[in-house]
């Protein structure tokens, strides 16, 4: 899903028309903050649903930088469940930071609520192994 997928989906919670600019000096740092403070998490599902049967996708090796993005067409390579629910609320709980502290509120507890929903737990063991697959296959 690319950046401008995901400012679509975070107007269109937050009421905005999909025309609004109000928000377009804002997404990309936002949104490298939001990707920042998942990184972990997301990277542990990915680990999980490695585990779980879908070898698709190894866990990322290559840091939280190597995830930022600098354009609205850049992809946004997380799990389906962070881009489409958990990094969309975060994005929208810092935009309303500002203007209206009821639903920043609302959001922030939402988006907290999504993280610990997604979150899954995979052994050390298995994360060093994986870890040491996803470096040996670059």
């Amino acid at each position: 899903m690319t950046v401008e997928e995901i400012y679509t989906k975070c107007k269109a919670w937050m009421f905005e028309k999909p025309s609004s600019t109000i928000y377009n000096d804002y997404i990309i740092p936002i949104i490298n903050k939001v990707l920042a403070e998942t990184y972990e998490e997301n990277n542990m599902l990915r680990m999980f649903k490695y585990c779980e049967g879908d070898d698709t996708k190894l866990p990322f090796v290559d840091g939280i930088m190597a995830h930022q993005v600098s354009s609205m067409n850049d992809e946004v390579d997380y799990e389906d469940e962070y881009v489409l629910d958990v990094i969309p609320k975060g994005i929208d709980s810092y935009f309303l930071m500002d203007d209206d502290l009821n639903k920043m509120s609302i959001l922030q507890v939402e988006y907290n609520n999504a993280r610990v929903a997604h979150q899954c737990i995979v052994s050390s063991d298995t994360v060093n192994e994986l870890i040491k697959k996803a470096k040996d296959a670059i």
